[in-house]
């Protein structure tokens, strides 16, 4: 059942065509009434059968406009039809709408203080205009023969600075959505502070939220409903991951296969051609990045004044498809992020039952068989007594996208799974990293709320672009109008992208119009391959105040 619109809501020139018809037909009936001027006959009469009669044409128009698939397909706005009925009419084409999920992640909290403490269940944090909540009874406690439960959690002693420790609860968020994705080391409040309480952040990137398809997402998949779910054309490689559960909610695909410039790993012969049966699947998973914190041991390479170098590898399990590593600290050491000097990629296909053809790094370049060997410098460490050949431990977070293994390991490289006509490699997207700077004009404060929500809307515009290959600042404006308030105005969006090519080098994008991806086929980079990162901390606001109008 279609609900009626509230009152408020109804088309004002529907409501005065009505009121016409209404008096029209009161003063042909009672000549004698003067039914044109205010009065009760008009005021309480006829305009209230008017608002009335509105109401039910627009909930019969609403009707009208979500009946069958025809009308639905040339509807200017899908989305205003109701969803049950739309559901309704794509269920007949084996088509599901997908349905929003809360994020969640963990949290790291630092205390100031080894003493035991309690954390109840449902106990509030706050980020970016969103609650989150603790799933269950969390109790911190500082030997680790006390540790028996799922809710019991170690406190460990952070390194620098001295005398805190931290303790990590997972939260779940109390809103759908994927506006709750947030990013590693994002800063949490406590709507009511443990005791001792310090600081609490993200412990990695939260992830599983996922926006309520809309109308118009919905209709614009119909094809995927009918196509063979199977590794064949565009279509059907969709179709094959929306009905694999664990994968349905990706967000956008492109297939590089036969006769298009960028497939490299088909041209392996002597002969400058292409020979077909490769196809390198992008995929894009969720809109935001997420990341993988890791943990490992690393060996000091040498030694200098104030500062020491250091080594580690990630293996292609460890955080398949990542597109670089931030954050690299020392283990249980707070504020540390140490730069990196060098990043070399590698590809890794030793004892694989099948393994795709795959010549060099870049070819393999965000795909779950990407390996790395990374160098940086540690400042913090002190040097006294330290020799190359010591390994200590450190974090770091892997940045990419999620599932991008299982995908291949299931649908591409599995001995049931994949395509016996074809070799298919599943990789991330190419990532083009976006920064947006503007200035906000307002003659009244803008509460951080409203900041946060402008933040989150651009970077949903951003990263929803699909593979287009290219991010208007008039979309963005667009994303952003329906949040200024009276008398607020935006100047005009610089915007920034680095992109980083699979061969790991970079190309600096910037524009106050458009950002356009290159077209370089040689290094596997277009439009059909590149995606738009755009990270809340990215979107730069800086708030101006003017006279009001």
């Amino acid at each position: 059942m279609i609900p009626l619109s509230p009152l408020a809501a109804l088309d004002p020139a529907l409501v005065s065509q009505q009121l016409d018809l209404a008096t029209a037909a009161i003063g042909e009936d009672n000549p004698d009434l003067d039914v044109s001027r205010r009065g009760s006959v008009y005021d309480i009469l006829a305009y209230y059968h008017a608002v009335l009669n509105a109401q039910l044409l627009t909930n019969v128009n609403d009707y009208l406009d979500a009946r069958s698939l025809l009308v639905l397909s040339q509807s200017t706005n899908p989305d205003l039809a109701d969803p049950a009925l739309v559901d309704d009419v794509v269920s007949n084409f084996g088509v599901t709408r997908q349905p929003g999920a809360a994020a969640a992640g963990s949290v790291a909290i630092v205390v100031s203080s080894s003493s035991t403490l309690t954390l109840p269940a449902g106990a509030q944090f706050q980020a970016g205009g969103l609650t989150f909540i603790t799933d269950q009874v969390y109790t911190a406690k500082v030997d680790p023969t006390q540790i028996h439960g799922p809710g019991d959690r170690l406190l460990t002693p952070l390194a620098a600075p001295g005398g805190q420790w931290r303790f990590t609860v997972n939260v779940v968020a109390t809103a759908v959505g994927a506006a709750g994705n947030l990013p590693a080391s994002t800063v949490l409040t406590p709507v009511v502070p443990p005791a001792n309480f310090v600081r609490s952040y993200a412990a990695g990137s939260f992830g599983g939220g996922v926006d309520t398809e809309t109308n118009t997402q919905l209709l614009n998949r119909l094809a995927e409903g009918v196509a063979c779910k199977a590794p064949s054309n565009r279509v059907n490689f969709a179709a094959l991951l929306r009905n694999t559960p664990a994968f349905s909610a990706f967000v956008a695909q492109s297939v590089v296969g036969a006769g298009d410039v960028e497939q490299l790993r088909d041209k392996h012969s002597i002969l400058p051609l292409s020979l077909g049966g490769k196809v390198d699947w992008y995929v894009r998973t969720q809109a935001a990045l997420a990341g993988v914190v890791l943990t490992r041991t690393a060996t000091c390479l040498s030694v200098a004044a104030g500062s020491s170098v250091w080594q580690f590898s990630v293996g292609r399990d460890d955080a398949p498809g990542f597109y670089e590593l931030r954050h690299i600290s020392r283990a249980n050491a707070d504020g540390d992020n140490f730069p990196l000097l060098s990043d070399v990629r590698a590809v890794d296909l030793l004892g694989l039952d099948w393994a795709p053809d795959v010549a060099n790094p870049k070819e393999g370049a965000y795909s779950r068989f990407q390996t790395a060997i990374v160098q940086f410098t540690d400042s913090a460490t002190p040097v006294a007594g330290l020799a190359p050949g010591a390994t200590a431990s450190y974090t770091c977070t892997a940045v990419g996208q999620p599932l991008i293994g299982p995908i291949q390991d299931t649908l591409a490289s599995s001995a049931d799974g994949r395509s016996r006509a074809a070799d298919v490699l599943v990789k991330a997207p190419v990532p083009c990293f976006v920064t947006v700077i503007f200035t906000l004009y307002s003659p009244t404060p803008v509460a951080a709320s409203q900041l946060t929500a402008m933040q989150s809307a651009l970077a949903a515009a951003a990263q929803n672009t699909g593979f287009t290959g290219q991010l208007y600042a008039s979309a963005l404006q667009a994303a952003l109008a329906p949040l200024l308030t009276q008398g607020q105005y935006a100047g005009a969006m610089n915007l920034s992208g680095s992109l980083r090519r699979p061969d790991g080098s970079r190309a600096s994008l910037s524009s106050t119009d458009v950002l356009t991806v290159p077209d370089d086929p040689a290094n596997m980079v277009s439009p059909r391959t590149v995606q738009f990162y755009l990270d809340l901390a990215d979107v730069v606001i800086t708030v101006s105040t003017v006279a009001a109008p």
